[in-house]
């Protein structure tokens, strides 16, 4: 709401303004909060993405590390059988 003219605000004028303004203000502040839960979201994601890509390689690796001493063992085994 607009006023033109210099004339003061009447007290309903006044009124609907202040509220304007409130909810203005309200409707930012949602709209900030909102943006900061969806930040949050996605960086809790981001971690938990990382995680799982850690743990999956650390599996990789374990599984690798099991092949390579089975593999070790059976040469050695070999080695040993034939003399």
């Amino acid at each position: 709401m607009k006023i033109t003219d210099n004339k003061p605000l009447s007290c309903e004028q006044f009124s609907a303004k202040r509220a304007s303004e409130h909810l203005e203000r309200e409707q930012e502040y949602e709209r900030k909060a909102r943006l900061a839960r969806q930040t949050i979201d996605e960086c809790e994601q981001e971690k938990r993405d990382k995680e799982a890509d850690q743990a999956a390689f650390w599996k990789v690796v374990y599984i690798l590390a099991h092949v390579a001493a089975a593999l070790v063992l059976f040469t050695i085994y070999g080695f040993w059988g034939k003399s």
